[in-house]
């Protein structure tokens, strides 16, 4: 099975946004992303104190979001 069968064949990132909430040691990066596959578009959201740990969650999220 693997990702294959969960992960569309091809998906692409359009769009990046990422900002922070909070400030100093209490802020936490929230990252957006706009993917497409085909003809559809899904948004994924991921929050996480880590900038690349928070973009990430969000490609995730997208791609699980194309998966449904």
């Amino acid at each position: 099975s693997g990702l294959g069968s969960i992960v569309p064949a091809t998906f692409d990132v359009v769009d990046y946004a990422e900002h922070a909430t909070g400030q100093g040691s209490d802020a936490t990066a929230v990252a957006y992303v706009e993917t497409t596959s085909g003809s559809t578009v899904m948004w994924g959201v991921g929050l996480d104190p880590n900038t690349i740990t928070a973009s990430l969650r969000a490609v995730l999220n997208a791609v699980e979001r194309h998966s449904r």
